[in-house]
């Protein structure tokens, strides 16, 4: 009895081994090169800005050391090359982030931090497989929600848009409490040439953002002068008096060069 206890002890301390140095690694691959926020895809925990890069990766020998001397074999997929992490593997934040989700699958913020450098790179078929599987795993409304927009951002880079403007209706009806959730599904609908879409997302808004959210919904996407919206918004009359009419409800009108 005493042995299995022991035995069971052991496997458990290895367990938290290997979450901590997942958490570690995605902190390695934030300080690398992730610390950018991508638009509506990816924002570090401030905890991993604030962790002293030196602090970090001396963490992850240590952990290394601990996991090498009880023949882990999750630890075989740490190295690029051979021995304890080098030159190499610091610089690779895809690798580090492959790592870690590894090390520690039910980390939320592995895959999330895999998804978005996927997509830094245009491999937007690759990190949609990887939200979609934290999507079904994860029982965290608030996280499901930012899964399911970096989804929709994902899927509008992949040239699908009414996938992204499903996404985020389904992102905004799980969690509905901020203006930006209520914002996408309204362009995304508006980049997909969908005035039924369009009208079902203003009308959302009508009902459940009382604090009057036009003003901002004119500055962060009817404002831009870059993207598809002011292109559908000049070509697109029925989608245009939508959004006119909308916005002139909530105190604010469409933007000179949206309307030329």
């Amino acid at each position: 009895m005493k042995t299995k206890i022991v035995s069971l002890a052991r496997r458990r301390y290895f367990e938290e081994c290997r979450e901590e140095l997942g958490r570690l690694l995605v902190a390695a691959a934030v300080q690398t090169t992730a610390r950018q926020a991508g638009e509506n895809i990816y924002r570090p925990p401030a905890w991993m800005l604030r962790l002293d890069a030196g602090f970090v990766r001396g963490r992850i020998r240590r952990l290394c050391t601990e996991l090498d001397g009880a023949r882990d074999p999750h630890l075989e997929i740490l190295h690029t090359g051979s021995g304890p992490p080098g030159p190499r593997d610091w610089h690779d934040p895809l690798h580090l982030a492959r790592v870690a989700r590894r090390m520690n699958p039910r980390d939320g913020e592995a895959s999330i931090l895999l998804a978005m450098l996927l997509q830094w790179r245009e491999r937007h078929a690759e990190a949609i497989p990887v939200l979609e599987q934290l999507r079904q795993r994860s029982r965290n409304p608030a996280q499901v929600a930012r899964v399911l927009r970096n989804l929709a951002a994902a899927a509008e880079c992949a040239g699908d848009v009414q996938a992204a403007a499903r996404y985020s209706s389904s992102a905004r009806n799980i969690w509905p409490v901020s203006v930006l959730s209520h914002m996408d599904p309204l362009a995304y609908a508006v980049s997909a040439e969908d005035p039924l879409l369009v009208a079902q997302a203003i009308s959302i808004i009508d009902h459940g953002m009382p604090s009057g959210p036009g003003p901002q919904i004119a500055r962060l996407y009817f404002g831009r002068r870059t993207g598809r919206i002011p292109e559908v918004l000049r070509q697109h009359a029925e989608i245009r008096n939508l959004i006119g009419n909308a916005l002139r409800r909530w105190g604010a009108r469409l933007p000179a060069h949206a309307c030329a």
